[in-house]
């Protein structure tokens, strides 16, 4: 992707984004399709199976992804990511309507859900800059009867449905940004640490090795004592393996340290309270990376 900058790519997965708005706790709008999100739990906990990791460990890096397609959660999404002022914007489309009921078959008694055929329709409009965006069904009456005991109890004509987006990268010309040296704009993107934990997290620490890899441990704070916590990443900062404990959460470990060799073998230690006293607990954990 990267070697083709003038390309756009619009990149097409199961799991991305959700109509879960972690900032005002509704599910009026969107946020990432990611386990570690208030709410319902839509994610897939598996390493790179998620919206944060996608976004950080291959969109952003890339540059010329300007549209993503995705599903699973039963909802109609929007959203536009901004990047570098010199890269194309970044629009997230969410579509999934498993849960649309057909009509009622007189046969069976039943009713049936499968979505009513409907699928999403993108039409690209190059001479206006413009994408247009739609549903459509190939079923009879579905577009009549859209929602009518359907399972978020939202209209055809509402705007995550029906509507369409100012699209710059439609345009003949291409950004400056996307033949930029990787230096010139920011690698390192600030991101969360802890996907997993929740509440108050303590004494970090992180360790680098010569081929950039490099790991981080922390203390996290779990109904009032502390688990022991650490994440890996590989030299161009995507997870290796994702969050997991030293301890277990109800034994009140701290004072994590970390190292790190040159092949991206973990060594964590901390302490932990044992019969009054306290003790010394290592985790190894060897590379993933061969």
């Amino acid at each position: 992707m990267s070697a083709a900058p003038s390309i756009r790519w619009i990149l097409v997965t199961h799991c991305y984004q959700n109509a879960f708005d972690s900032n005002t706790g509704t599910t009026s709008h969107v946020a990432d399709c990611d386990s570690s999100e208030p709410g319902p739990d839509y994610g897939y906990s598996i390493v790179g199976l998620d919206g944060p990791a996608l976004w950080n460990e291959l969109i952003k890096p890339a540059r010329n992804v300007v549209m993503v397609l995705s599903g699973h959660v039963t909802s109609s999404a929007y959203r536009r990511r901004e990047q570098h002022p010199e890269l194309w914007p970044v629009d997230e489309i969410l579509t999934d309507l498993q849960f649309e009921k057909m009509t009622f078959d007189s046969v069976s008694s039943v009713k049936i859900d499968h979505g009513r055929g409907f699928m999403r329709w993108v039409e690209f409009v190059p001479s206006k800059q413009q994408v247009n965006l739609d549903l459509c069904s190939v079923y009879r009456n579905a577009m009549v009867n859209f929602d009518r005991d359907g399972y978020r109890s939202k209209r055809l004509d509402q705007p995550d449905n029906r509507f369409s987006i100012e699209a710059p990268y439609l345009a003949p010309s291409v950004p400056a940004g996307l033949y930029w040296p990787k230096e010139h704009l920011q690698r390192f993107h600030d991101r969360e640490i802890n996907s997993v934990s929740a509440g108050d997290q303590y004494r970090s620490r992180v360790a680098l090795n010569q081929s950039g890899q490099w790991v981080s441990a922390w203390a996290s704070a779990v109904s009032g004592k502390y688990s022991v916590r650490y994440r890996q990443f590989d030299s161009d900062d995507c997870v290796t393996y994702d969050e997991d404990q030293v301890s277990d959460p109800y034994n009140n470990a701290q004072s994590p340290d970390i190292g790190i060799d040159d092949v991206g073998n973990t060594v964590i230690v901390c302490t932990e309270p044992v019969n009054g006293g306290y003790a010394i607990k290592a985790r190894f954990r060897e590379s993933l990376i061969k």
